[in-house]
Formats: structure tokens, sequence, C-alpha cells
């Protein structure tokens, strides 16, 4: 697992297109199922802010297990990952593709 702000500039770095199916109430900010990775980490990913809040509570906190619904490219999940790295984290992402770029993220 890449971790951090090495996580978020690989992401916004991939100028890869994946076509994107989306089971929520759809994008205000994209009109295409065409989407770029790194427009996507920019637009639908989570603030640093908010990434250093989530480390913050899951560290607090210290969860044993997580479900994350909703994986996108993964930024919320490396968040969760950083704050306790001994929970086991269970995330889902519809969207087989998305899942793919979050997957070689996670693996990494």
């Amino acid at each position: 697992l890449v971790h951090g702000k090495k996580f978020r500039h690989q992401l916004i770095s991939n100028q890869d297109f994946i076509h994107v199916t989306d089971f929520g109430a759809g994008s205000k900010v994209f009109t295409s199922d065409k989407r770029q990775v790194s427009k996507i980490t920019k637009h639908a990913g989570i603030s640093e802010k908010r990434a250093r809040l989530i480390m913050k509570l899951t560290h607090y906190f210290n969860f044993k297990n997580t479900l994350e619904i909703g994986t996108s490219v993964g930024l919320g999940t490396s968040a969760i990952a950083l704050g306790n790295a001994n929970m086991r984290i269970t995330t889902l992402e519809g969207c087989h593709e998305t899942a793919n770029v979050a997957k070689s993220m996670f693996d990494e």
C-alpha cells in the first residue's frame, strides 16, 4: 500500500481514462462515463484535510474492523489504513474499473 501524500500524488499523476459505472446520484462535475483518473482524484476524492481527520479518528478509536462503502480510487481507504495499521478493512466499490485503480494502488 502506497501511503499518504505519495498515494494521492500517484493518483493525480495518473492520466489514464477509465469507463465509470455510476451507481449513485450521478456526477455534477463529469458529463461522460469516460473519466481521467487524475480528475476523479481531484474532484471525487477526499481532501487532505479530511484524510488527516479520518487518520486521527481511526487511530483514536482503535477500531478492529471497518466497512467502507464506495471505495472510488482508494484515498479514504488509504487514510483509514494509515490511522490504524492493525485494523481489518473491507471496502466495496460497484464500478469494476474504478475498483481496479484502487486495487492497483493497494497492491503496491
